[in-house]
């Protein structure tokens, strides 16, 4: 709710007439009061410092820099005790953005969301995609301009929905020695699993194109799993 200001002025003007008649003497008093009121309001708007950083940014859909096929992603933060702004979101393809931050220039960008809460969902389409999400605080000054807090960021979200194919070549094959290097090619990995024992046995690592193995001893044919 607004403020009201009320301001007064006032001018007293006294006029005293002293005068005899029959041995009665009286005062003729005149007074006279103006006054004016002058009434301002003054509009409400979120107001104060800068608010805090916005903490505890999390994803309950999505673990960071790690593979899902779920395609909607759920974002959520912690809004600063006492803070009546709002904020500006976006979910950015990593092929556009890695890095953002708003301010006057950007806030209008395509894709830039104006959400009131500490929460944002966005429903991914399309063909497998990486995202970053970015927010940030924005309240109204006295001038009614835009003023931003610190842009928060949460990624890579990498949505993978498209089981990725592969081959693998053997060098050299045939070979004397159980020490190789596995020549891999793929169209839409970035992790894999190599083992001797079982498909996705092994740890996770990232999908590189070369790499050398050891094959399980003794002479004949010999399997491993790549996934």
């Amino acid at each position: 709710m607004g403020t009201w200001f009320i301001e007064f002025s006032y001018e007293n003007f006294y006029n005293g007439r002293k005068g005899y008649m029959k041995n009665h003497t009286f005062f003729l008093l005149t007074a006279l009061l103006t006054f004016s009121i002058m009434i301002i309001q003054v509009p409400e708007y979120a107001q104060g410092a800068s608010p805090d950083a916005i903490e505890n940014l999390i994803s309950t859909s999505h673990t960071e820099d790690v593979p899902s096929q779920t395609t909607t992603i759920e974002m959520q933060w912690t809004v600063p005790t006492g803070y009546t702004g709002y904020y500006y979101t976006l979910f950015a393809d990593a092929s556009e953005y890695t890095q953002f931050t708003f301010d006057t220039d950007t806030s209008s960008n395509d894709g830039v969301n104006d959400v009131e809460d500490g929460a944002d969902t966005y429903v991914h389409t399309g063909n497998d995609t990486s995202y970053y999400f970015f927010v940030a605080p924005v309240w109204m000054n006295e001038d009614f301009d835009e003023e931003y807090g610190p842009t928060a960021s949460f990624g890579p979200i990498i949505i993978d929905t498209t089981p990725p194919t592969g081959s693998v070549t053997i060098t050299p094959n045939p070979t004397t020695s159980a020490n190789v290097t596995l020549e891999l090619t793929t169209d839409d990995a970035v992790k894999m699993h190599v083992s001797n024992l079982a498909a996705g046995d092994g740890p996770e690592m990232d999908f590189e194109t070369s790499i050398p193995w050891e094959l399980d001893e003794g002479e004949g044919e010999k399997q491993f799993m790549f996934n």
